[in-house]
Parts: C-alpha cells; sequence; structure tokens
C-alpha cells in the first residue's frame, strides 16, 4: 500500500498543476490622474494583453483561467497569471467613455508588483514601483483558500500514509503545525524575497521535514518522515489548482 501511495506521488510531481497552491505572481494598480478629476474604471471593458515581445508583435489577452484574470473595480485593478508573459499592455475604459492603453511595458521580476498607472488625455502610461505593495483584500483571500486547501489534502494525505505503514496517527498534529507555519510565512514574507516556485516548494518540504522530525524522531524514522512529507505536499500542490478552480468560481 505504502510502495502505491509513493508511486502516485512521483506521477503527480510532474503534474504541472502543482505550482497553483505557492503565491500566484500579481500585478496591483495604482491610478494616477493627470490632467483630470478623477474617474471610474468599466471593468467589463478593460483588460490586459500578454506580449512574447516588446514590439507585442505575438499578444494575447491575460484571458480567465481560474484565479488568472484582470480584476478591476471602479477605483482599481490587479492581475493575476500564473506565469506572465516578459511585457504587458493594459488597456482600461473609463466613465468619460474613452478607451486608454498603455505602451507595451516589461513585467517586473517579483512574485508580487506594484505598477503606477498616469492616466491622461487619451492614453495610460505604467510606471513599475520600486516598493512591493500592500496585501490586497484579493490577495489575502486567496491566500486563505490556500491555507484551507493545503492543510486539508495534506492532513488526508498524511492520514493515508500514516495508515498504511501503522505509524501513529499522532504525527497528523506535527503536520498541520508545519503548514500553519510555513504557508503564512511563504505568502506573507517570503514571497517578497524570492520569486522562484520551486525554491519556495523546496522551502516548504525542507521545513516540514527537519520540523517533524525533529518533533517526532521517536515516532517515525527519517525515511517515513520525508515520505510522509513528500506525499502531503505533492498531494496538495496537485490536487490544489483543481479546489481552488471551483472555489473562485463562486
Amino acid at each position: 500500500m505504502k510502495k502505491l501511495l509513493l508511486i502516485l506521488t512521483a506521477f503527480f510531481a510532474v503534474s504541472p498543476l502543482f505550482a497553483d497552491i505557492a503565491p500566484t505572481p500579481q500585478i496591483i494598480y495604482n491610478f494616477n490622474y493627470l490632467n483630470s478629476a478623477p474617474l471610474t474604471i468599466d471593468p467589463d471593458n478593460s483588460e490586459q494583453v500578454q506580449c512574447a515581445d516588446n514590439q507585442c508583435l505575438k499578444a494575447a489577452p491575460l484571458g480567465k483561467y481560474c484565479i488568472q484574470k484582470l480584476y478591476c473595480n471602479p477605483n482599481s485593478c490587479v492581475a493575476f497569471a500564473y506565469e506572465f508573459e516578459p511585457y504587458q499592455k493594459l488597456i482600461i475604459k473609463f466613465s468619460d467613455g474613452k478607451k486608454r492603453e498603455t505602451e507595451v511595458f516589461k513585467m517586473p521580476h517579483g512574485l508580487r508588483n506594484a505598477i503606477q498607472i498616469n492616466v491622461g488625455e487619451d492614453s495610460l502610461q505604467a510606471i513599475p514601483l520600486p516598493q512591493k505593495p500592500k496585501k490586497d483584500g484579493i490577495s489575502n483571500y486567496y491566500m486563505l483558500i490556500s491555507l484551507t486547501t493545503t492543510i486539508a489534502l495534506e492532513i488526508l494525505a498524511g492520514f493515508l500514509y500514516l495508515l498504511s505503514g501503522g505509524l501513529p496517527l499522532t504525527i497528523l498534529l506535527y503536520l498541520l503545525g508545519a503548514n500553519l507555519l510555513t504557508i503564512p510565512f511563504t505568502w506573507w514574507v517570503l514571497s517578497d524575497v524570492v520569486s522562484n516556485m520551486a525554491f519556495l516548494w523546496t522551502f516548504n518540504f525542507v521545513f516540514e521535514l527537519l520540523f517533524i522530525y525533529i518533533l517526532a524522531k521517536r515516532k517515525i524514522s527519517f525515511m517515513d518522515t520525508a515520505g510522509l512529507v513528500l506525499m502531503a505536499n505533492v498531494t496538495s500542490y496537485a490536487f490544489g489548482l483543481l479546489i481552488t478552480f471551483m472555489l473562485a468560481s463562486i
């Protein structure tokens, strides 16, 4: 049984779905009105375009896939994407009936980015800001989804792994504790410093492995701890996208 579970874990390890549970790359747009009183944004007629080059010769809309899309309210916008193209263009329709767009701008490298949009009479100017943006409501909402989803999936996967190996189920408490530490730290602190998803996943794996083994080494071997953490993490990353997709569509 344990071998079967590890085989399933290895299969999900190569699944492209795993990254959804990590912090999703985002751009928070701050609008600055230069020549007129503040206008309001028409969310239904605004869009973001992804470009493969600085001339935008190969372009495609950001689209709507799970949480990947441009979210706008009358006063602000934030864009999420599982992977942004190197260049972007923003097109916004305002309450004066005009559609204004930016020049093609280079995508910043961080996971969380702030861009100031100067609104002119007929156009927009995109200026990347050096400071990290404040956590907005949408980001916090998806972090809570990630935390809840990850804990539920990892506890379930951990339960099956421990049960199949005849190991004490009390070890699930250590797995729970590790998740309560790693996920908020990754989303709220580490993701502002490191943008490499593989590094973030590795950090979570190594921390949980050492945390559980140090606290429960009298109950579980190092190899079983590694198997438990591997299965728990890969299961949550593999299935996280599917569950997040259902929640995001509500």
